[in-house]
């Protein structure tokens, strides 16, 4: 009888030195769940075993851990969150590694539960995200417990979460203000995963967490979905340098207690708020607010503002009665007109730009126009003469003569840039290729023309020409056929998914004509991206 040879099996032991693996994030999981305190770390498992390396019977060198310190360290705070997490269980070398050098802790719903989410069904999410907050709530909790007291600048909760997890949260909350946190951002926004929010259970910020001198470190506050009632003499957040509110009810003594308490105050960000009062009055001209947004506010009342040290100013909603006092600093605003406003009201509130804040630089125009309206402009517009760069994004129909647009370069004679965000519904057959009454006026100071959202249709490229006839000056224009974008305030934008070009002139046609009106010292650029 033949005696079959017995075949070498590798054999994990434990004197073999082992190299571990990039664990998958299922991986980790299963090994923190196992863990019952920090000193189990080190147990072997199996898919310990199962990630070990051999390389001809031989243990692989770890090159990567001999590094210095602070290379491991800067190395580990490129990795997201929870994979820089994951390398405190690869050695006794790697424990601390994470913990000393990630201070900014984002726990993300998107990093815990995965992009896929946002594919399924509406009536799955909620299922989804029932089951998963308890795993959430727990990972979180051990992600503490791993940095054993190391230092917090900024905490970043993002999840489904409300009133039901409140002692989970005020714990955080605690722990990050004991630990000298910077910044706070606390988003329970149930539209971001496709929900409705139900206002009887939001999570109440706990002010009480922050008396007694512990939030003397507390700079930037940011708030989503959550209850923000300031007490009327808390006096804590004098270090507060930042605070943006988003989605929650907000009452005039709300607005009172903030401008009071809040005494470093430079940056208020009031973004879709349900406002419960008929005035709003922003009365701070001792305080060092210098930006005040008030964004999709649809309620917004009239709207009073007295800062002297106030810099940029941004408002999106309906025509509401904006008033400015000492607004002689005022170099930066944003206007967003929805299509509920009329041309009446976009009227109203640019002569009160104009007039209320004259020395205004730079300025950011939003305009929908309803489908009863014929024009995107008022007939007669005011003049901001210091004005140097004019944004303007607008969403209209084919009918619409978008010639019209020239009319902004005779009231702003300062103007440097100007940047037109055209959302044209589809080609027209009825284009208009002059300039009506006195709205074209030759420029000499505009430089640069960049024009987004482009799609060759004829009226986009008669605006072109024009643009191109009456800018004197122009060093560069540039056409990007496939960058939809809208401005959103706070220096936010909305990225559109990149469309198909609808039929239109061929983009080497389009420049063929550009080109035969430009300029020899202006360069044309016609491309799908941003350069």
């Amino acid at each position: 009888m033949v005696k079959r040879k017995r075949t070498q099996r590798q054999h994990f032991h434990a004197r073999t030195r082992t190299v571990y693996t990039k664990f998958g994030l299922w991986e980790v999981d299963k090994i923190i769940e196992a863990m019952e305190s920090r000193n189990l770390i080190n147990r072997r498992t199996d898919i310990f075993s199962k990630c070990a390396i051999f390389e001809n019977n031989k243990n692989m060198v770890d090159h990567i851990s001999i590094l210095p310190d602070d290379v491991l360290q800067y190395i580990i705070s490129m990795l997201t969150m929870r994979k820089g997490a994951s390398t405190c269980i690869l050695s006794s070398r790697w424990r601390n590694l994470w913990s000393s050098s990630v201070s900014c802790l984002n726990f993300d719903a998107v990093n815990m539960i995965g992009r896929n989410y946002f594919h399924k069904k509406i009536n799955v999410r909620r299922t989804v995200l029932d089951k998963k907050r308890r795993r959430f709530i727990k990972w979180v909790n051990q992600i503490l417990h791993l940095r054993q007291g190391a230092r917090i600048n900024s905490l970043r909760i993002c999840y489904f979460l409300g009133k039901e997890s409140t002692s989970d949260i005020d714990q955080w909350v605690d722990l990050a203000a004991a630990q000298g946190v910077h910044e706070l951002i606390i988003d329970l926004d149930l539209t971001k995963f496709g929900l409705v929010h139900n206002p009887t259970k939001l999570y109440k910020f706990p002010f009480g967490i922050f008396a007694n001198g512990n939030g003397s470190t507390l700079m930037h506050l940011h708030l989503e979905a959550c209850v923000f009632k300031l007490p009327q003499d808390f006096k804590s957040f004098n270090s507060l340098l930042s605070l943006s509110l988003e989605r929650t009810s907000l009452t005039r003594e709300d607005l009172r207690n903030i401008l009071s308490n809040c005494s470093s105050l430079e940056w208020l960000s009031i973004r879709h708020c349900q406002l419960h009062t008929t005035s709003l009055k922003f009365e701070a001209p001792s305080l060092h607010l210098k930006h005040l947004a008030i964004i999709g506010c649809y309620n917004s009342p009239e709207i009073e503002v007295e800062a002297i040290n106030l810099i940029s100013f941004e408002y999106e909603g309906r025509a509401a009665k904006i008033s400015f006092k000492n607004g002689s600093r005022v170099v930066n605003s944003y206007l967003g007109f929805s299509h509920e406003v009329t041309l009446n009201g976009v009227s109203y509130a640019l002569n009160k730009l104009s007039s209320n804040l004259p020395c205004l630089e730079t300025l950011f125009l939003t305009r929908v126009p309803s489908t009863s309206e014929e024009n995107i402009l008022p007939a007669k517009l005011p003049t901001f003469t210091n004005l140097k760069l004019l944004v303007f994004s607008v969403l209209t129909e084919s009918r619409r003569n978008l010639l019209e647009l020239i009319s902004l370069l005779g009231v702003c004679p300062s103007l440097q840039k100007l940047e037109l965000d055209l959302f044209v519904s589809c080609e027209s057959e009825d284009v208009q290729t002059k300039v009506s009454g006195n709205s074209g006026s030759f420029h000499g100071n505009l430089k640069e023309i960049d024009i987004y959202g482009f799609r060759g249709y004829q009226n986009e490229i008669e605006l072109a020409k024009c643009l191109l006839k009456y800018a004197h000056a122009l060093e560069k224009m540039g056409l990007y056929t496939n960058i939809p974008r809208f401005y959103c305030g706070s220096g936010e934008w909305t990225l559109y998914q990149k469309i198909e070009r609808a039929a239109g002139i061929p983009l080497n046609e389009v420049r063929k004509l550009l080109q035969k009106e430009a300029l020899s010292t202006t360069r044309l650029i016609i491309s799908s991206g941003h350069l």
